[in-house]
């Protein structure tokens, strides 16, 4: 099964705090132009996104230095729902195989629109956070 958790892509949608707004303006007309174009202006944190390594490290690996086989795969679904920090369990040794793409499951997509959206969020703990990088995920 494939699950597409995109978000639309649109004038106005929003953006982290700060940032500015996403434009996007058509600007070639079929009529006049013989087709049609779109200018699009966006942050790298507005819609759906994935974060590279030099968003909070220091180095110069882009997202395009992956292969990408890495961003499609098997996968599981941790329910973390109405949960503030994401802790390590030992349930997860087993459920989270090496390689497996995971998806932590908060509930917090339904604040998406609201500025509550990029509050106070869910987060990872150290142990969760090893945990993952133990099973190269």
């Amino acid at each position: 099964m494939i699950i597409d958790l995109t978000r639309r892509i649109e004038r106005g949608m929003p953006v982290y705090p700060g940032d500015e707004e996403t434009g996007l303006v058509q600007s070639r007309q079929l009529h006049t132009d013989f087709y049609v174009n779109h200018q699009l202006s966006i942050n790298m944190h507005a819609g759906t996104h994935i974060d590279g390594p030099m968003h909070l490290t220091e180095t110069d690996m882009y997202l395009n230095d992956f292969p990408i086989d890495r961003f499609v795969g098997e996968g599981c679904l941790i329910d973390a729902a109405g949960v503030e920090t994401i802790d390590y369990k030992e349930e997860y040794e087993a459920l989270i195989r090496d390689g497996h793409i995971v998806i932590v499951h908060t509930g917090w997509g339904r604040l998406y629109g609201e500025e509550a959206y990029y509050g106070e969020h869910p987060v990872l703990t150290d142990a969760f956070a090893e945990l993952l990088v133990r099973k190269k995920n």
